[in-house]
């Protein structure tokens, strides 16, 4: 799902910045995406299809037929970006209930349970840490504008999304800068 999304919205001029996790960082008052490691971990079949320069990749364990790709440096970010727009995926259910490719607004609410819900940590118990967490979730949605995406499911219809993303993001500067 997340990762054939961010292989297949790569191209066109877009590069991407991060590939399994978002890592953030407050700069100069305003949140930063820091760049990634410059892998995508997919399927093979997948790969071939989002990636077409990506080879045969690396083997993640014997557990898995998933394989680890290296982006090729012209497809990724090597410095971090000023991070002021977040584009939210939609569940596999979500997907599969989408007839249509939309961007919406999100609240700031929804944006910290977004945040909060793509942490990936399964067992908090330390105190602190939970109260981190949090208020790292909504120092980050009080920042920036969120967008929930909604798009059927399909890597056919990726690169109508890229393109609907990068004329929504367009489209957002032009009109914060008047």
């Amino acid at each position: 799902g997340q990762r054939q999304a961010l292989a297949g919205l790569g191209g066109g001029g877009c590069r991407r910045v991060s590939e399994d996790g978002l890592m953030g960082e407050h700069a100069h008052g305003e949140p930063h995406a820091m760049p990634g490691t410059g892998r995508i971990k997919l399927l093979p079949d997948r790969a071939g299809r989002c990636l077409p320069h990506a080879g045969c990749g690396m083997p993640l364990n014997p557990m898995t037929t998933k394989r680890s790709f290296v982006l090729d440096h012209g497809s990724r970010r090597g410095s971090r970006l000023p991070l002021r727009t977040l584009y939210v995926l939609p569940d596999p259910d979500e997907r599969d209930a989408a007839a249509s490719i939309d961007i919406l607004p999100a609240s700031r609410a929804e944006m910290v349970q977004e945040l909060l819900k793509n942490t990936f940590i399964v067992h908090l118990v330390d105190k602190d840490r939970i109260a981190r967490q949090f208020d790292a979730a909504a120092r980050l949605a009080s920042s920036l504008d969120g967008y929930r995406l909604r798009y059927p499911s399909g890597l056919d219809h990726l690169p109508t999304l890229r393109d609907r993303i990068v004329e929504h993001a367009v489209s957002r500067n032009a009109q914060c800068a008047s």
